[in-house]
């Protein structure tokens, strides 16, 4: 499911279209044997526009990062 929030970052107010995923538990044993390591909640960035103007391109990585865990922290804490 895509969501869509308005967030503040780096003074800029932002449009952000993302998947949420939810945390996955471990499970240290199934019956056959198996197990899963489980995963943590994450965020996936699709788009992110400023006055309906798509500035995704100018995001690197470490950008993309610091704004996934501010919308982990702001809606999904």
């Amino acid at each position: 499911m895509t969501y869509t929030i308005e967030i503040k970052f780096q003074d800029v107010d932002l449009e952000v279209d993302y998947l949420y995923h939810e945390e996955e538990p471990t499970i240290w044993r199934y019956p056959d044997g198996s197990g899963h390591p489980g995963s943590p909640a994450g965020v996936e960035i699709q788009n992110i526009s400023v006055g309906g103007i798509s500035i995704i391109n100018v995001f690197d990585n470490d950008m993309f990062f610091e704004l996934e865990e501010k919308i982990l922290q702001d809606e999904h804490s």
